[in-house]
């Protein structure tokens, strides 16, 4: 399936060790973690494989880096899977294109229901008046 490991590791596994810990590396399956990432999360990262195998303490820029590169990918904010740094930036920007456009076609539709939805609980709470943005 597009956009999916081959292997069943995963960055958001980073998430469980704390940054500057050499923990990772002590795990049984701690240096297999890290050779199953793809290589494109290396180069977003601009961490080698090689050197975060020999510096476990550069997880947390590893880390970081991929956290950073996935909010610029995401500019509506949805999303955050591993397919947004793995997939290339154009497939991501189509897709972040078509999740904005859905989502401002939904709030477009919902505005009215969000207003008559306000104007009743106003009616129904009057010390709500003027709470409103």
């Amino acid at each position: 399936m597009p956009g999916t490991l081959r292997t069943p590791y995963d960055p958001r596994h980073a998430a469980y060790v704390a940054p500057g810990s050499r923990v990772l590396l002590r795990w049984r399956q701690g240096e297999a973690i890290v050779t199953g990432f793809q290589p494109r999360l290396f180069r977003l990262a601009g961490v080698g494989r090689d050197g975060l195998l020999a510096d476990p303490e550069q997880l947390a820029v590893f880390f970081d880096r991929l956290l950073e590169e996935r909010d610029r990918r995401t500019p509506s904010g949805r999303g955050g899977s591993l397919s947004d740094l793995v997939q290339s930036a154009a497939r991501v920007k189509q897709r972040q294109d078509k999740l904005q456009r859905r989502s401002d076609e939904f709030d477009e539709r919902m505005a009215p229901v969000w207003e008559r939805m306000d104007r009743k609980l106003e009616e129904l709470f009057p010390e709500l008046q003027g709470l409103r943005g």
